[in-house]
């Protein structure tokens, strides 16, 4: 699970080893914290994408997930390019629309990347099945002979001789090559999904499990019990990383979700059970000001990896405890409920000094 290397990074960048663990200065106590996570993924589920490859050579993917600010559209354009041979700026990702698009369960749980990603893939497989059929009867050339390379199929050996994909569909008499694929997570050897028995406990939990540690250091006013963070460090295997930057901005705001949920987000309730902070000005959010002043990333890929994992949602509960951690080791009190607030924090303080 790489927990190894994972922890090994986090305590360097955050420097654990690196002078005291909790250091004090005047009102301001500094503390460090850590926190590690295996976090699975809806397992079974299915997804399905059609492509379309266009009589100009470029590529439109069809599909039902959602593009909601992660970046997924990028990394799925990115994975239908690679796999056509395309640069990315041919291809072209649809808005979802159930009366047209094909199935996809839903874009949650740390899934879509991978497995709408590995939909299309089949798909384009099959476009290039197709594409590979045509070119062979144009290029008096064995099937096995071909490969597509930049938007051509060319003959291996055969000092360059290819048609672009322009010209092969102009042969296919249908002006475009329609490609369908589906990707159920957690198939057994013949295709049929594969769940867990909750009788006995055995099955397949998670088509994929995504470790990740988290470590910071904060910075306790004893005075106001105000806490601000210094250092948020994120270390994740994510697998191949299809697009580094927007992985790293997943992260970075993830880390500040799970920040928020620590120190500030709280649902109140009267006796009846009807919220009674029902908007931002009363269910606080962290602001700019909060967020930590250096908050890093790094990505494990080790070389050759292939698989590609979910990182949305995997970097947000390892933040409460490790930005807990270190408060409870600078206030010498374990926090048993979120947020911890300032006035808990204060509470915490009197009763130390009283004992």
């Amino acid at each position: 699970m790489h927990y190894n290397e994972l922890i090994a990074g986090a305590v360097e960048k955050i420097g654990w080893k690196r002078g005291p663990l909790v250091a004090r200065e005047g009102n301001k106590i500094r503390a460090k914290g850590i926190a590690v996570i295996v976090k699975g993924m809806a397992t079974p589920t299915t997804s399905t994408s059609t492509v379309k490859l266009n009589a100009d050579g470029s590529l439109n993917v069809l599909t039902s997930s959602v593009e909601m600010g992660q970046g997924l559209k990028t990394a799925l354009a990115q994975i239908a390019a690679s796999e056509m041979s395309l640069p990315v700026e041919r291809v072209r990702v649809s808005e979802p629309d159930t009366a047209y698009t094909p199935f996809d369960l839903m874009t949650a749980a740390s899934r879509a990347t991978f497995c709408m990603g590995n939909a299309i893939r089949e798909a384009v497989k099959d476009i290039r099945e197709q594409l590979l059929d045509i070119a062979a009867a144009q290029l008096e050339a064995a099937k096995d002979d071909l490969v597509l390379q930049e938007g051509k199929v060319m003959v291996r050996g055969a000092g360059g001789k290819s048609l672009s994909y322009i010209e092969v569909i102009r042969a296919s008499k249908a002006n475009n090559l329609l490609g369908h694929g589906t990707f159920v997570s957690g198939s057994g050897p013949d295709g049929s999904p594969v769940v867990m028995d909750f009788e006995t406990g055995q099955g397949y939990g998670s088509a994929e499990w995504h470790p990740a540690v988290i470590a910071c250091e904060v910075e306790v006013d004893t005075e106001t019990g105000q806490v601000k963070i210094p250092k948020l460090h994120g270390e994740l295997y994510a697998g191949k990383v299809i697009n580094p930057r927007l992985c790293e901005l997943q992260i970075e705001g993830a880390s500040i979700i799970g920040m928020g949920q620590v120190l500030f987000e709280n649902l109140v309730q009267d006796t009846n059970g009807s919220i009674t902070n029902p908007n931002l000005g009363e269910y606080m959010i962290p602001s700019f000001e909060d967020v930590p002043a250096t908050m890093t990333v790094h990505l494990l890929e080790p070389h050759g990896v292939t698989e590609v994992h979910g990182i949305g949602e995997t970097s947000i509960p390892p933040v409460r405890p490790a930005i807990g951690n270190a408060i409870s080791r600078a206030v010498g009190h374990h926090f048993l409920d979120l947020p911890i607030t300032p006035e808990k924090i204060l509470r915490a303080l009197e009763k130390q000094r009283k004992s």
